[in-house]
Formats: C-alpha cells, structure tokens, sequence
C-alpha cells in the first residue's frame, strides 16, 4: 500500500532538513484533481544536482546528474520504481546517499 498524502507531506518537510546543509532545495506537488497527482523534490549542490519524483501510484523515479550547469551529465538514476510506505523512506535516503557521492 502506498499512502501518497503521508509522504507527500513527509517530503515537504525534507527541505528545511536538507536546506541546513547549504543546498538548494526545492519541494513541489502538482495539483490533486489530475489523473496522476505527483511530487518533486530537486536539490541542487556545488558539484552535483538531483530530482526525486513521485506518483500517487508509488511510481519514483530519480535523477542525479554532475557538474551543476547547462552541460550537466547524468551519473546515477533509478527509474520506474514502485513504492510502498514500507520502502518509500529508505528509498528516499539511498537517494540523498547516491546524491551526497556525487556532491562531496
């Protein structure tokens, strides 16, 4: 069971976390009268960038991608996975991990 509203309101709260780190953090949710209603959260560092995404269905994806810039490369993503609020957290931290290999 994926319970989207928990963890959309559970990643919104992840900016302030992540901002103390001196990234660049930015958290948005489409609007929830679609027919797939999803979720962003896009940290941008020095070195690397990264986008988290996911789907009232549990679909996530992420996306890491190096040097921060026009020319930026992908290095690392995982796509077209589906979520449970059993997996949804560690899913996410292995996500900031990946990014955090990257960043320093």
């Amino acid at each position: 069971m994926f319970s989207y509203e928990r963890w959309r309101a559970w990643l919104e709260e992840r900016p302030a976390e992540l901002g103390r780190e001196g990234l660049r953090i930015e958290f948005r949710s489409g609007p929830q009268d679609v027919p797939k209603p999803g979720m962003t959260l896009g940290i941008v560092g020095l070195n690397a960038m990264a986008s988290f995404e996911s789907w009232i269905t549990g679909e996530c994806d992420y996306t890491i991608m190096a040097p921060v810039g026009p020319k930026a490369k992908m290095i690392s993503h995982k796509w077209m996975q589906v979520l449970t609020d059993e997996t949804f957290e560690a899913t996410f931290d292995e996500f900031v991990g990946e990014f955090r290999k990257y960043e320093n």
